[in-house]
């Protein structure tokens, strides 16, 4: 026989049958948790129901239990994650409206974004149905699905809960168990997609040539909804961002990065995997280079042997060949003509190497004079732009580089061949642009070198709707694509996509790729040297000519 057709005809016997079932399904409850977690129960000194946490602690004694009436003034707990709620609602109390004793008690508890599973006993004395109604709309609307409501109506017991599609209330088995009466709804999604906020972050989310939205978290969230049966919705905005109404269903959370100082009130906070490293960008700045560039064909080692072959070959001309002839001449033929084939084949070795390898760095006409590494930086006294220094803690301020960060409203104008810009490292391409505008000097990635050793890593969070019933599962999906390394694949590919994206180079010098006159000093300076040799030879010549016609 259905143990709802068995209609208790006293209030001993209602009693009975409601600690029955709550001892049941606290049992099964506190049984499933990972760890013990303690029960909260709400509003039972009313004279009809405050038997139950006396009874409840008797039958259930590995639980924890807190007791509460927020009814009547009482002194607020510390906020405690309390996974477990039964809450007790009068007749007289549902004709007015639960919201503020509803959120007050999730907001006491730590219930936002958690997950949660709540009883509701509702007193029926007076009650009518949308009363109930009220009630279960006000707790889906705070983002509570895991509930289930039992009613006292004619000395009977009777339990609702929402249907499948979290519509309306449907009747529920006594007998149920744990499983049947709180469904995992968020595994089936269908027909309820997420509605995402997405700012325009490249490589993360923006639209592509095709107007599509594309990007990492794109495909991430999209894999997150494909596995919970629904899709996504994007948002697109450009513009400044902004934050969305705290309490509207139109937005389920925000692509944006924070890095949040505290708790939000009026949201909840989803970490992502991804971290904001914070490097320094220094102005490209060099050193003109005209006769050095001569001597980089050949390093040191081989212009000792260069210049070693030569003072040989001119001793050998000028003093023992002569000798040879006259006293050794069959000596002379056997080494003379080896030496002359050696002579020709070094220097056609030579000039032919030392003209390819200049070729080579034929552009290379002026030499890097700013900081490579964070070690040359902190060597240099140059300070560091940033917008917004109070973003650093006092930690942070008292080492080095954090003491040199400026604002522009401490600097008399901004010179971007003085100043360096902190940036975040992996957008740092497609930000400096806007940010050097915001300075008021517009310049290109190509004008920045930027030092990839980030001074500050920070953990990133988007905002996530408060009252969202989704967010501990979704932090469970985004956990589980980080310890797959299916995040960080995401980000590296979209990175890549988003570097090689011709829309990101509009500004780009078009001529920074072209030769120019410039390009060919060193080829003119190698000439001129020759010239140079030619007529210091060619007057030599002529004085040591004269000199001999003299004597």
């Amino acid at each position: 026989m259905n143990v709802l057709q068995m209609v208790p005809q006293d209030n001993s016997s209602f009693s009975t049958v409601l600690i029955t079932f709550l001892v049941r399904i606290i049992n099964e409850l506190h049984s499933n948790q990972s760890h013990p977690a303690t029960v909260a129960l709400v509003n039972f000194n009313s004279p009809d129901l405050d038997y139950v946490p006396v009874q409840l602690m008797k039958r259930v004694p590995g639980v924890a239990f807190l007791s509460i009436d927020v009814t009547k003034p009482y002194a607020m707990p510390t906020p405690t994650y309390i996974p477990i709620v039964v809450h007790h609602f009068t007749a007289s109390y549902l004709s007015h409206s639960p919201h503020a004793e509803v959120f007050e008690m999730l907001q006491t508890f730590e219930l936002f974004g958690k997950e949660k599973k709540v009883i509701v006993i509702v007193d029926s004395a007076g009650m009518k149905s949308r009363n109930l109604t009220t009630l279960a709309t006000t707790y889906e609307q705070f983002g509570v699905i895991d509930i289930i409501y039992v009613t006292e109506k004619d000395k009977s017991i009777s339990i609702n809960g929402f249907d499948g599609s979290s519509k309306q209330l449907v009747p529920l088995r006594y007998p149920a168990t744990v499983r049947a009466l709180y469904p995992d709804r968020l595994s089936n999604l269908s027909g309820k997609s997420y509605h995402v906020l997405c700012y325009k972050n490249i490589a993360k989310c923006y639209r592509n040539e095709n107007n599509r939205t594309v990007g990492s978290d794109v495909d991430a969230y999209n894999i997150i909804a494909k596995h919970q049966s629904t899709a996504v919705e994007y948002i697109y905005a450009e513009g400044t961002v902004e934050l969305f109404e705290p309490y509207s269903t139109s937005v389920d959370l925000a692509t944006y990065r924070i890095v949040p100082e505290k708790q939000p009130t009026e949201y909840q906070l989803l970490r992502l995997p991804d971290m904001i490293r914070w490097c320094i960008a220094v102005p490209k700045s060099y050193k003109r280079i005209i006769h050095e560039q001569v001597i980089w064909p050949f390093a040191v080692d081989l212009w000792i042997l260069l210049f070693g072959m030569a003072l040989f070959f001119v001793i050998y001309r000028t003093m023992i060949q002569t000798r040879l002839l006259r006293h050794y001449p069959s000596i002379y033929t056997l080494v003379n003509a080896p030496l002359d084939i050696l002579k020709i084949t070094l220097l056609f070795l030579f000039s032919e190497y030392y003209t390819a390898m200049l070729t080579s760095i034929l552009g290379l006409s002026q030499l890097p004079a700013y900081p490579k590494t964070l070690r040359e930086f902190l060597g240099t006294e140059m300070l560091v732009l940033f917008p917004s220094p109070a973003l650093f803690n006092e930690v942070d301020e008292g080492h080095e580089p954090f003491r040199r960060i400026v604002t522009i409203k401490s600097t008399k104008a901004y010179d971007p061949s003085k100043l360096a810009i902190l940036q975040v490292c992996d957008v740092f391409r497609y930000t400096i642009s806007s940010t050097t505008h915001y300075f008021g000097k517009r310049q290109t990635h190509h004008r920045f070198h930027l030092i990839e050793e980030p001074i500050r890593v920070s953990l990133t969070f988007s905002l996530f709707r408060k009252t969202s019933p989704h967010l501990h599962r979704f932090r469970r999906y985004v956990s589980w694509l980080n310890e797959a390394g299916i995040w960080e694949h995401l980000e590296q590919k979209w990175n890549k996509i988003a570097s090689n994206a011709p829309i990101f180079d509009r500004q780009d010098d078009p001529y920074s790729a072209i030769l120019g006159l410039d390009h060919f000093l060193p080829v003119f300076i190698v000439g001129g040297y020759c010239y140079l040799a030619t007529i210091i030879i060619f007057v030599m010549e002529l004085i040591v000519g004269r000199v001999h016609k003299a004597f």
